[in-house]
């Protein structure tokens, strides 16, 4: 199953579960793909949300770097000291499909949290033209 992923460049990472701690094979895949649950942004006890952003030109034209991250970071969004850093990731025609099916899992599962559906509004966010892809 993992050797049908090679279209996605996100670097599988390394996690330790019980034999019922997975509930589907999405629910695997997520795990293996997404950063760990204390990579979460926290102030003053609270899990930060984020406003609408900025597509990637009015990001760059406002003067914030855009540096590739590295691939064994996951969907780990970086901003600090005025760089946005994003691991790189191939965009192929099984990226949307596989994206939805993971967004769906997170979306109907309870208690699940929306690591690749905040991923994803990230991405909606910052790509909006063909300028855009090209700066990323």
């Amino acid at each position: 199953m993992l050797s049908s992923l090679d279209h996605v460049s996100l670097r599988l990472r390394t996690i330790h579960i019980g034999s019922t701690d997975i509930v589907h094979c999405l629910h695997l895949l997520r795990e293996l793909l997404s950063f760990g649950d204390g990579d979460r942004v926290m102030k003053d006890g609270k899990l930060l949300g984020w406003e609408q952003m900025p597509c990637a030109t009015n990001l760059v034209e406002a003067g914030i770097k855009l540096k590739k991250g590295d691939y064994n970071n996951g969907l780990y969004i970086k901003f600090k000291d005025g760089v946005l850093e994003i691991p790189p990731m191939i965009v192929d025609d099984m990226t949307e499909a596989f994206f939805r099916n993971i967004i769906c899992f997170e979306q109907c599962w309870p208690g699940c949290t929306a690591k690749f559906t905040s991923y994803a509004i990230i991405l909606d966010n910052l790509i909006n033209t063909t300028k855009d892809i090209d700066i990323l």
